[in-house]
C-alpha cells in the first residue's frame, strides 16, 4: 500500500515538473519570438568615401594670360591672404601698391595723392577720370566769379536800400504837404463860392494841391521800381549761390563715383596680377610652373594643401538604407592604400547628411560629411602618410525595422482605403 502511494506521488511530481518545464519552454519561446519580431536588428551598410584635410585642397589659377614674375617656393607653409605669385602686370607694381595703400586709408575724404608721372597701365583711364573730377571741383569751389557777382549785388542792394529810405522820408513829408494843400484847396473853393477870394487864388490853390499829389505818385512809383530791383538782385544772388552749391554737390558725387571706380579697378588689378592664398596650408606646384613662364587664363599655378589633424571626408552610400543613417553615428573607414588586416582602419563620425540624391552611371544615393581626428586613431596600426583625396570603403550599421513593424506596414498596404 505504501509503495503504491509513493509511486503515485512520484508520478504526480514528475507530471508537474514536465508541465512546468513545458510552460517555461513556451514562455521562453514566446519571449524569443517577441524579441525577434519587435526588436530592430542591426543591418550593415557599405559605401565609398574620400578624405581631405581640414577642407579640400584649393587651386590657385591664373586670372589672365601673362608672364610669371614671382613664385613662392614649393612646400612652403603659407598663411591666409599671403601673396604666393605675381604676374607681370600692365602698370608699375610699386606705384600701384602705394596707390592701393592710399585708397585703403582715405575712405573718409575721398582724396588721394596721385603721382601723375608714374605708369598706371590698366588703371590709367580711372586715374584720368578721378583727377579730372578733382580739378573741376577745385575750379568751381575756389572760383571768385560767382562770389564777385554776389558781392556786387549786395553792394547795389545796400545802395538801393539807402535810396529807398530817403524816398520813404520824402513820401511821408510829401503826404503831409499834400494833405495840407488839399485841405487848403477845399477851403479856397468854399471861400470862392462865398466871394471871399478871387477865382485866380482858388485855382492857384487847387493847382498846388494837384502838383503835390503828382509828386507823391512819382515818389511811390520810384519806390515800387526800387523794391522790384532789390528783389531781383536778391533772387539773382540766391540763384548764384544755389547753382554753385548744386554744382559743388554734383562734383562731389562725381569724385565719390570716380574714387569708387578707381578703388574697384585697383582691387581687380591685384586679383588679376597678384595671386594670394585664401587658406592656410602647404604649397604644391602640380604643373611644375616656372618663374618667367607665360601661362594662359585658368592655368593652375599652385595648389594649397590644408594642414592639421582634423580630416574632413565625404561618404557616398546607397539610398536603399538611408533612413537609418543619423548624425553622430560612428563609421569604419578602410583605406584602399592600407590593407585592413595589416594596418587596421580609421574611425570617423557622421556630421552632416545631404538633403538630395546624387546620381552617377553606377549608383544613386546620398552623401554625408565624415569627420576624422587623426590624433585619436587607436584602431590604425601604422603611421599614416595622408594624401588629399584618399579613398576607400566605409562600413557602418543601421537599425532596420522590426518584423512587427514590417507586418503592420504590410497590413496597412493591404487594408482597403
Amino acid at each position: 500500500m505504501n509503495e503504491q502511494m509513493f509511486y503515485y506521488k512520484d508520478t504526480l511530481l514528475s507530471r508537474m515538473a514536465v508541465r512546468l518545464s513545458f510552460i517555461m519552454i513556451v514562455i521562453i519561446c514566446v519571449i524569443i519570438i517577441w524579441v525577434g519580431i519587435t526588436c530592430e536588428w542591426p543591418s550593415p551598410v557599405e559605401g565609398r568615401f574620400s578624405l581631405t584635410k581640414g577642407c579640400r585642397p584649393y587651386s590657385i589659377t591664373a586670372q589672365c594670360r601673362g608672364e610669371i614674375s614671382y613664385l613662392a617656393n614649393v612646400n612652403d607653409t603659407v598663411r591666409v591672404d599671403e601673396p604666393i605669385a605675381y604676374m607681370l602686370g600692365h602698370g608699375d607694381y610699386t606705384t600701384i601698391v602705394r596707390l592701393k595703400h592710399q585708397l585703403e586709408v582715405s575712405d573718409s575724404n575721398y582724396i588721394v595723392e596721385i603721382q601723375t608721372n608714374k605708369f598706371y597701365g590698366d588703371l590709367s583711364v580711372h586715374i584720368k577720370n578721378y583727377i579730372t573730377a578733382i580739378n573741376e571741383y577745385k575750379i568751381v569751389s575756389e572760383s571768385k566769379i560767382s562770389d564777385l557777382n554776389v558781392r556786387s549785388n549786395t553792394e547795389q542792394i545796400k545802395s538801393l536800400r539807402e535810396k529807398r529810405s530817403n524816398i520813404m522820408e520824402s513820401i511821408y513829408r510829401t503826404e503831409e504837404e499834400s494833405e495840407i494843400l488839399t485841405n487848403q484847396s477845399k477851403q479856397d473853393s468854399s471861400l470862392l463860392s462865398h466871394g471871399a477870394i478871387t477865382k485866380f487864388e482858388a485855382e492857384k490853390s487847387k493847382l498846388l494841391s494837384i502838383q503835390k499829389q503828382t509828386e507823391l505818385l512819382q515818389l511811390k512809383s520810384e519806390l515800387t521800381i526800387i523794391d522790384k530791383y532789390i528783389s531781383e538782385l536778391m533772387n539773382d544772388s540766391k540763384i548764384i549761390k544755389t547753382l554753385k552749391l548744386e554744382e559743388i554737390a554734383k562734383l562731389e558725387n562725381t569724385i565719390k563715383t570716380t574714387y569708387s571706380e578707381l578703388k574697384e579697378a585697383v582691387a581687380e588689378w591685384f586679383n588679376r596680377y597678384e595671386l594670394r592664398t585664401p587658406i592656410c596650408g602647404i604649397l604644391e606646384n602640380p604643373l611644375r610652373i616656372n618663374n618667367r613662364q607665360t601661362v594662359d587664363v585658368g592655368t593652375e599655378i599652385f595648389r594649397v594643401l590644408p594642414i592639421g589633424d582634423l580630416v574632413e571626408g565625404e561618404i557616398y552610400f546607397d539610398a536603399l538604407k538611408s533612413y537609418g543613417i543619423k548624425e553622430g553615428m560612428s563609421v569604419k573607414l578602410i583605406l584602399d592604400d592600407y590593407d585592413e588586416n595589416d594596418y587596421g582602419f580609421l574611425v570617423g563620425q557622421i556630421e552632416d547628411i545631404s538633403s538630395s540624391i546624387f546620381k552617377t552611371n553606377e549608383l544613386s544615393g546620398y552623401t554625408c560629411i565624415v569627420m576624422v581626428d587623426l590624433s585619436k586613431q587607436s584602431t590604425f596600426h601604422a603611421p599614416l602618410d595622408f594624401k588629399h583625396g584618399m579613398s576607400g570603403i566605409v562600413k557602418f550599421n543601421i537599425h532596420q525595422k522590426s518584423l512587427w513593424d514590417k507586418f503592420r506596414i504590410w497590413l496597412l498596404r493591404k487594408s482597403p482605403t
